[in-house]
């Protein structure tokens, strides 16, 4: 199987399935419903960010910096842009 980088590649991947397999399949409402769902996941971890991260708590800059990639990767994943997240 294909790995994917990219929600974009869903529609091709699922395309190529149904072609082999003769199935239908909406891969574009698909890809909706998950941009949907990903956009509640980036929601969800920006209220775990803590107000203000102390010098002296690694702790604290790590956890930020694991929200910032996770909401990062989810983005770039999903293809979801700041206006998305309004």
């Amino acid at each position: 199987m294909k790995e994917l980088k990219t929600l974009k590649e869903i529609e091709i991947m699922l395309a190529d399935w149904a072609e082999q397999t003769g199935h239908t399949v909406d891969g574009c409402r698909m890809k909706i419903e998950q941009k949907e769902e990903a956009i509640k996941w980036i929601k969800e971890l920006k209220k775990d960010y803590p107000q203000s991260v102390s010098p002296m708590l690694m702790v604290g800059k790590n956890k930020v910096t694991q929200l910032k990639f996770t909401i990062e990767w989810i983005k770039h994943f999903f293809n979801i842009t700041e206006e998305d997240l309004r």
